[in-house]
Formats: C-alpha cells, structure tokens, sequence
C-alpha cells in the first residue's frame, strides 16, 4: 500500500488493538500477584525460573509502554498531519520494539518451560 494508506490502516490497527494489551496487561500482573503471593506465600517462595520470567515479563510489559507513549503516539500525530516520512520512521520503530519483544516473549516461555523441567525430581 502506498504510504497515506497504509500508515492510516496500521494506526487504526493499533487503535483497536492497543486497548485489548492494556487490558491483558492488567490481568497478567493480577493473576501473577494472586498466585505469588496467594499460592506461593511471597516472591521468597519462587523458584529461580519463575523471578526470571516475571522480570521478563515486566520488561515487556515497559517495551509496550514505552511503544505506546513514544512512537505510537508519534504515529497518530504524523497520520493527523499527513506527515508520512515521520509516520514510517514511528512505524519502523514500532515494528523493531515488538520484534524485540516477540524474542523476549519466546526467552520467557523457554525460561519457564526449562525452569519446570530442571525443577522435577529425576
């Protein structure tokens, strides 16, 4: 798609998708809290595996704040002002913020997944 178009078509897209990570956001910090500290007794009760995998989660829960504040905002304002050169360069951003967030989300399900398997007694 010719840049006008699309870059209209990916605001609109995060514009309704946006709101559905916020609220899955909210939900996974409330269930993890209920379980670390209404299962497990505290954060002196986890395993190695499980610190690490809320560490990683709440750095990609930060990715996702910082996507939305800075360069998704810089994308609704370019796409109001009919300012595509700046739309791509937020656009461009956009996309290297959830790759790297895509690769952390795979580290964490490996962390989590390896960090049950080592704690089973053999």
């Amino acid at each position: 798609l010719e840049p006008p178009l699309r870059l209209r078509l990916w605001a609109g897209v995060f514009g309704r998708f946006f709101p559905w990570v916020w609220i899955s956001i909210l939900l996974i910090l409330a269930s993890g809290f209920w379980m670390i500290f209404g299962v497990y007794g505290g954060m002196g009760g986890l395993a190695l595996h499980v610190h690490l995998m809320f560490g990683m989660g709440l750095t990609m829960m930060l990715v996702f704040c910082y996507i939305y504040f800075v360069p998704y905002a810089a994308l609704r304002k370019a796409v109001a002002a009919e300012d595509w050169p700046a739309g791509g360069q937020a656009l461009a951003g956009i996309r290297r913020l959830v790759t790297f967030n895509l690769v952390l989300g795979i580290l964490t399900v490996i962390v989590s997944t390896g960090g049950v398997y080592w704690s089973l007694p053999m």
